[in-house]
Order: structure tokens, then C-alpha cells, then sequence
């Protein structure tokens, strides 16, 4: 079938990338043509500035950068410049750019057999314009629908009376749907009226040989230390990751730049390439992350990890993943003795992962 993948924008986000891959691969293998489509976030460029200019002036935060889109602008192409050939090898082809509902409508004269929606937060208010979009609202109902691995990012339910409206009323003609969380379960069933299973971030469909199948050169620096994979370096977390590095005995390094902080120097943004990346998770001893994905690779290549979760960018999903996969220790906190906490059983792991692989796959199989 021709198929579209409905995610998040591709832009700089490791973990972004890694799930569209991952999704768009395991389609491709069950023999389906696959093409990413493109709805991108529409930017309020001068409500921006004035946000940002009221935060300057008003409230002192002096390092505020007032025409912060005009330097994104600017500095997109170097900051991505080694992670751009993975996304042109492997996520290639793109739909075209859609901007705006309206336009996003334009989907209905590709010719797709079905559209799959997900993985990651696509069903997360405030994460793009519409999320009506993300539930194919207003999309010509002869085209088969599917989510995989949809999430909501947060347990409570913060949609307005008129997304859930809309959204239930789409939801009604999907095919299937998979949800990310546990708690994704039962807001599908108690705001949608929709059943839907629970599944694994597509990441997690793969070992760690395949995604090093990629990685042609080995950074021997990396071994025996802490990789350390933050999106945002705040000081309660390099103050965690410090005490961390001195409980263990083992020096830390970095396994992406600064290249999602948009006020960060251009030089400090520049992000290594998705095999670097993987290199890092792969050589390293353990990992120290505030990450999702950065949680699912350190699973992935069976590597003791500790998560420092990162409430604003959705806190559900790092506590559903560890009590599915029976990974709650690895979730620590300011206050958390690192000495005390027990060892991963791996073989429990991956018994768990092996029987939600199981589920998952079977629910990828039946987009037909």
C-alpha cells in the first residue's frame, strides 16, 4: 500500500528522527511505499517578539534573544549539517510542506491507501497548531487510518470542548489504534469512546545491532565513561550528573550538542550525526538522560541508565516505559541515593520487551 506517516516535524531532535525511522523502516519491510508527510508548525513570528521582548525588558532576563526565528533561520542548515544525510537517506521522501489546515487537506489528492499517525507526542495539545490535524480531521474517509504508538504526553486530559469534539468524532473512523502509554488506554476509551492497545515507541522494535548496522567508525574515547544525553542542561541536572560521575568513579561526555537550545551559541548548537550518536549510547558504560529516547536507547543496547525526567516535556511516558518494561529504579531524582539503587535485571527486560514487540508487530501487520 502507499502509505503516509503522519509525525511531528523532522527538524533537530535525535529522538524525533530515530521514531520516524524507525516506524517508516518496519512499514517499508512489510512491504508498503512510504512517504513522511510534512506538517509543519506555522510560527507566530511577531508574537514571538513581543513574548520575548516583554521577557527582556519587562521581566530582565538580559541574555534574551528578541528575533530568536530570524537566527534559527540563519543557523538551521550548520546546525543540522550532520544529521541532514541520515534524514536524506532514509526518511526521504517527504510530502509537501503544509503550513496550515487548509492546506494540510491537500493530502487527500496523494493517493495514500491509509495514513498512519504517530509515534511520539502527536496527540499532545500545544505540540503543533491543530491537533485535530494529527486525527486526520476533515480528511477524505476512503483513506484507511491508523495510529501507532500515539501519545498524549500527560494522564489528565487537557483537550477544549471543541478538539475533543472534533477528535472524537475523527477518531471514530480509524481503522486501529495503538497508544504509547498505558494512561493513553484509557483517555482513548473514558474522551474518545475508541478501544486502543498499548504498543512500544518503534525505537524499541529494533536491537542494538541493527541501529549499529549504520555506524561505521568507533570513538574508543567514549568507553568506560557516562553518556551523558540532556536536552536541557539546567543546574539541578549537571549538579545530579556531577555527583553521579564521582559516585561511579567515571568521567562523563556529551552525546549531542546544545543544538536544541535556540538562544545557545551557533558553535555550541552544531549537532553530531545520528551515528555519532548512536556510537555514544553503544561505547559508553551507562547513560544519564532527561530523554525519552534517550531512556529507550540505553534499553536498546542494554546499558544501566538513570532519568532525570523532564516534567515540561511530558512526564507520563518516562513512567509508563519503566513500569512496563519493570525499570522503575532507574528514575531518580535531586534527593535519590545513587548507591542505593538496585541493579537493572536484564533478563526480566527483555522478556518484557520481547512480549510487547510481539503485540506491536502483530498490530503493525494488519495495516493492509
Amino acid at each position: 500500500m502507499k502509505i503516509g506517516l503522519l509525525t511531528l516535524p523532522v527538524g533537530i531532535g535525535y529522538g524525533g528522527i530515530m521514531q520516524a525511522f524507525a516506524l517508516k523502516t518496519v512499514l517499508t519491510r512489510l512491504g508498503h511505499e512510504v512517504i513522511v508527510i510534512r506538517r509543519i508548525r506555522k510560527k507566530h513570528k511577531l508574537k514571538r517578539i513581543i513574548r520575548r521582548t516583554i521577557k527582556k525588558y519587562v521581566f530582565g532576563k538580559k541574555d534574551t534573544i528578541i528575533f530568536i526565528d530570524r537566527k534559527n533561520e540563519i543557523e538551521y542548515p550548520i546546525v543540522t549539517k550532520n544529521i541532514q544525510p541520515f534524514i536524506d537517506n532514509y526518511l526521504k521522501p517527504f510530502s509537501p510542506t503544509y503550513l496550515t489546515s487548509s492546506e494540510f487537506k491537500n493530502i487527500n489528492s496523494l493517493g495514500f491507501d491509509a495514513i498512519v499517525v504517530g509515534s511520539d507526542q502527536v496527540w499532545r495539545p500545544g505540540f503543533m497548531d491543530k491537533v485535530e490535524d494529527y486525527f486526520l480531521y476533515g480528511i477524505d474517509n476512503r483513506i484507511k487510518r491508523y495510529a501507532y504508538a500515539a501519545s498524549f504526553g500527560v494522564s489528565t486530559w487537557i483537550y477544549t470542548n471543541k478538539q475533543t469534539k472534533r477528535c472524537k468524532n475523527a477518531a471514530k473512523n480509524f481503522s486501529a489504534i495503538s497508544v504509547r502509554e498505558k494512561s493513553g488506554v484509557d483517555l482513548c476509551k473514558q474522551h474518545l469512546n475508541v478501544d486502543s492497545i498499548l504498543v512500544l515507541d518503534p525505537t524499541l522494535l529494533f536491537d542494538g545491532d541493527f541501529y549499529m548496522s549504520y555506524v561505521k567508525e568507533h570513538d574508543q574515547a567514549k568507553e568506560h565513561k557516562i553518556c551523558a544525553y540532556i536536552l536541557d542542561r539546567s543546574s539541578d541536572k549537571m549538579s545530579v550528573l556531577d555527583n553521579l560521575s564521582k559516585s561511579l568513579h567515571k568521567d562523563y561526555f556529551f552525546a549531542a550538542s546544545e543544538n536544541e537550545n535556540e538562544e545557545a551559541p551557533l558553535e555550541k548548537r552544531i549537532a553530531p550525526s545520528i551515528e555519532e550518536w548512536l556510537d555514544s549510547f553503544f561505547s559508553s558504560d551507562c547513560v544519564f538522560t532527561d530523554s525519552f529516547h534517550g531512556c529507550a536507547f540505553a534499553i536498546i543496547f542494554r546499558k544501566p541508565f538513570y532519568v532525570y525526567i523532564n516534567k515540561e516535556r511530558g512526564a507520563e511516558r518516562f513512567y509508563s516505559l519503566a513500569k512496563l518494561l519493570g525499570l522503575e529504579q532507574c528514575i531518580i531524582s535531586e534527593n535519590t541515593n545513587l548507591s542505593d539503587i538496585p541493579r537493572i535485571d536484564w533478563v526480566k527486560v527483555e522478556e518484557n520487551l520481547s512480549k510487547m514487540r510481539d503485540i506491536s508487530n502483530r498490530f503493525l501487520s494488519q495495516i493492509k
